[in-house]
């Protein structure tokens, strides 16, 4: 029986209910079939939660999320049945009811930071098992496990617990790619950029755990994936501030963070595999179809253009790409999701480098529409990210280790 000093959310049930929530959400791996599951053990979560707290709460930060979502989606389904477009309401209705159970479930610093160790630990976890999968393969005695039809595709479990999704030839050797909880592996290159960020928040990094992660993401092959952890790595290395500094090492930190994400351009570039220009003469057709619709995008933006069809089957990939058959208001209120709890938000306590992840994700590389686990880890940064006081004052173990925590990694 817990102690009945404790607090009531101390429970792992709910995080654990919503870590297995964004599994079964999209962009996850297992969203595309069973994005219904994922919204009923989100709502089984919440209604713990409202159980547990005799009432229904959010953080205040999670509300323009909400706000902002709720009308990019609105505006969604009445364009696209505006102009003719297939539209899916149910998609729409599963993201909002995920995100708003997040909420729920993240409205107790408790509840937030299990959920967050949850998800930084699951992400070390499948990134370690990629790296033993990917040895054995490189030794030839990979071991496929069990495969599964995704919806899109066909996901093989790799010895002893890699999900993989796609392959790619690498130096002669048909080389599976690491897709982990994304339902491609661009998604699990996310979630490693994420995790990476996000440990400070939730828990005391290691030294391996960082290179578990670099290893896991190399491992899915992901150029888009690899670009944006870098730019945040860089930002968080270099370029974030710190409170005690001096003008002259704040340069230094500057100048080098410059020469880092110069070097990480030119590999995007011209690395071999996950390079541009590798990837170009593999799959020239992937690539050119991105650049039209890109350029599609940004020519809607400038234009101000309400949306129209493109007659493109992957109109959608990237908040900009999506701006030309949903409209510029869409890409408005999706970035505005992002933007506004991040401007309202303290200095000391603004999660830049997790929004950025997600956000650079979605306005570049995958479809912001549905992606129901990027905008529930959106709202789990910003309650990461404030502050942990209020836990009850009559466990006094668990204030002071929750003081210095926060002290530790303002």
């Amino acid at each position: 029986m817990a102690r009945p000093d404790r607090p009531r959310g101390r429970s792992w049930l709910p995080p654990l209910l919503l870590m297995a929530a964004l599994a079964f959400s999209r962009p996850s791996i297992l969203g595309e079939r069973f994005a219904v599951v994922g919204l009923a053990l989100a709502a089984a979560a919440a209604l713990q939660c409202i159980l547990t707290d005799r009432t229904v709460r959010w953080s205040w930060k999670a509300t323009p999320v909400l706000i902002f979502m709720a009308l990019s989606q609105s505006w969604w389904l009445f364009r696209r049945g505006d102009i003719g477009l297939p539209a899916d309401p149910q998609g729409s209705l599963t993201t909002l009811g995920v995100i708003f159970c997040a909420a729920v479930v993240l409205s107790s610093s408790e509840r937030a930071l299990q959920f967050g160790r949850l998800f930084v630990g699951v992400t070390l976890a499948l990134c370690a098992s990629a790296v033993i999968s990917a040895a054995l393969w490189a030794a030839g005695n990979t071991l496929i496990v069990f495969e599964f039809f995704t919806g899109q595709w066909f996901a093989h479990i790799l010895f002893p617990a890699t999900p993989s999704i796609g392959s790619v030839w690498v130096n002669g050797t048909l080389t599976p790619r690491f897709s982990g909880l994304g339902r491609e592996p661009g998604w699990m290159g996310m979630y490693i950029a994420f995790a990476a960020v996000a440990w400070r928040w939730v828990g005391r990094p290691r030294w391996w755990g960082y290179l578990l992660l670099s290893a896991g993401l190399l491992c899915t092959l992901s150029t888009a994936g690899f670009g944006i952890f870098i730019v945040v790595i860089a930002y968080e290395i270099f370029f974030r501030a710190r409170s005690v500094e001096s003008l002259g090492r704040r340069s230094a930190r500057a100048l080098a963070g410059a020469a880092t994400v110069a070097g990480a351009v030119w590999i995007a570039l011209y690395a071999p595999v996950v390079g541009l220009l590798a990837k170009s003469d593999v799959n020239v057709l992937s690539l050119e179809e991105r650049s039209s619709v890109l350029n599609r995008g940004i020519v809607a933006l400038t234009d101000f253009s309400l949306g129209e069809s493109t007659g493109v089957a992957n109109d959608g990939i990237g908040l900009i790409a999506a701006s030309a058959p949903n409209g510029w208001p869409y890409f408005l209120l999706v970035s505005l999701a992002f933007l506004v709890p991040l401007i309202a938000a303290g200095n000391h306590h603004r999660p830049v480098a997790m929004v950025m992840v997600l956000y650079l994700t979605i306005l570049l590389a995958q479809p912001p529409q549905d992606s129901t686990a990027v905008y529930a880890l959106l709202i789990a940064a910003f309650a990461w990210s404030r502050p942990r006081f209020d836990i009850p004052i009559r466990d006094e173990r668990i204030v002071g280790e929750s003081s210095r925590e926060t002290a530790r990694w303002a």
